[in-house]
């Protein structure tokens, strides 16, 4: 609603630069990023010297995960007006997710300095915990505990921090601390209770959050996709069809609704549903540049499935083509190493695939999707034993966690591999070859490539 009203002010003012940069921050803010950029640089063509709107324009763009892009106005902005503090710390933030520590302490200290806050703080004990200076980074966490230990973006600020640093338990403690959270908190928590592997609780929590809002089209979705993930394919349905009311060609409606049908079994439709949802991409989307090869790799899996050897092909070229132009480094590293070694093993080139994976397991050696990778790629290699001996490090983790499948391809409802040791030894027990959605619902605020 706010957008609609923020896109009529503008419309009926062409030429007011400040009323086109209310409507990028407000579509910003309703995760239409296309929109907010059109406005955003609309804007600029009346005042191109405006810092504001270039500062709101790098924004958009760091959502996005356009960073070299973002990067470039913000060198502009700082260059102009160094006491921009908010500017600096934007900078730092990004310098952070690229892994170049220096530059972005150097950034980060200029935000404190400018304008002492929890959040600089945090980016800061990051910094210093990236770089193994471990008493630093407890000083700097500390400082923005003491700051303001009962605002909600400090505790949702802290709560990022140890999400960066897989201490999930505390992230969620963290968030539980607001009172009365709104919905967009509770979608924050949902997401943590996720990467904690507490399916359960983080489908209640997105339902809340999306019957609290049921014109938000993004909580719908991430609502369904976490009833997906916990096996309530009912429930799922019933919030993508309320979706579907409010945005029947969504790229994520079509994704999320392909990847219910794969769950049902249901080949054809879930084919093409995922095509729909490839071609209904729009130009930048905030789950980053890996997700449309992601949904590339779900038609690929498919057409393997349905013995279309030609289509199988003409897709496996696309993805690689894809992975194959990307660069990424810092945030997002282990991500794109996972899904580059899934790529390489349906190509058949295992050990590309085990180099891969080995360097993301090298990144995170507690992430059960590397290491189920690890393990299919060793199984497909013919060297059962090693294979068997990763998933028992899953089998250990999940029994630890309570999850109830130690099932976690990196694809959705991929079935290259199936863990019939593991199924045939235990059944009906810890091991369920139940399919489940391992794509997270991330809320938009915590997007990044």
């Amino acid at each position: 609603m706010a957008t609609q009203y923020a896109q009529r002010a503008a419309d009926a003012s062409p030429n007011d630069a400040q009323l086109w940069f209310l409507l990028g921050y407000v579509a910003r803010l309703s995760g239409k990023t296309q929109l907010s950029v059109d406005a955003y640089n609309h804007g600029l063509k009346n005042n191109p010297s405006s810092l504001e709107g270039l500062s709101g324009l790098a924004q958009t763009f760091s959502v996005l995960g356009r960073r070299n892009e973002a990067q470039d106005l913000l060198h502009r902005i700082l260059a102009a007006d160094p006491k921009r503090a908010g500017d600096w710390l934007l900078q730092g933030e990004l310098f952070l997710r690229e892994g170049e520590y220096d530059q972005a302490l150097g950034s980060l200290e200029r935000a404190e300095r400018l304008q002492p806050s929890a959040r600089p703080e945090l980016l800061l004990a990051l910094v210093y915990q990236k770089t193994q200076r471990f008493d630093e980074a407890k000083r700097s966490l500390d400082l923005a505990k003491k700051r303001a230990p009962n605002n909600p973006e400090v505790l949702r600020s802290l709560a990022g921090f140890y999400r960066e640093t897989g201490d999930y338990a505390a992230a969620i403690s963290a968030l539980r601390g607001i009172r009365s959270p709104p919905s967009d908190v509770k979608a924050e928590l949902a997401y943590t209770y996720q990467l904690a592997g507490k399916p359960e609780e983080a489908a209640k929590l997105y339902t809340e959050a999306a019957e609290a809002a049921p014109q938000d089209l993004n909580l719908q979705l991430s609502a369904a996709q976490a009833q997906l993930g916990a096996g309530s394919l009912g429930a799922a349905e019933n919030f993508l069809k309320r979706a579907e009311a409010l945005d029947d060609r969504h790229y994520r409606l079509l994704a999320i609704r392909g990847e219910l049908a794969n769950v049902q079994e249901r080949p054809q439709d879930a084919l093409r549903d995922y095509n729909a949802a490839l071609a209904n991409l729009p130009g930048a989307i905030p789950e980053g540049e890996l997700y449309p090869i992601q949904l590339r790799m779900d038609v690929v899996q498919l057409e393997q499935k349905l013995g279309d050897e030609a289509a199988f092909k003409s897709q496996l070229a696309m993805a690689q083509q894809q992975i194959g132009a990307l660069k990424v480094t810092g945030h997002g590293k282990e991500d794109f190493l996972r899904l580059r070694a899934m790529i390489k093993l349906a190509a058949g080139d295992t050990d590309g695939a085990l180099q891969d994976v080995n360097q993301a397991v090298e990144l995170n050696a507690k992430d059960p999707n590397a290491l189920q990778l690890n393990g299919d790629v060793l199984a497909k290699m013919g060297r059962g034993e090693d294979a068997i001996a990763v998933y028992k490090k899953i089998l250990v983790m999940d029994s630890a966690k309570n999850i109830s499948s130690v099932w976690r391809p990196l694809i959705r409802g991929s079935t290259w591999l199936t863990l019939r040791w593991a199924t045939s030894t235990h059944p009906g027990g810890i091991l369920s070859k139940r399919r489940r959605s391992t794509r997270r619902a991330m809320p938009s605020r915590l997007r990044t490539a």
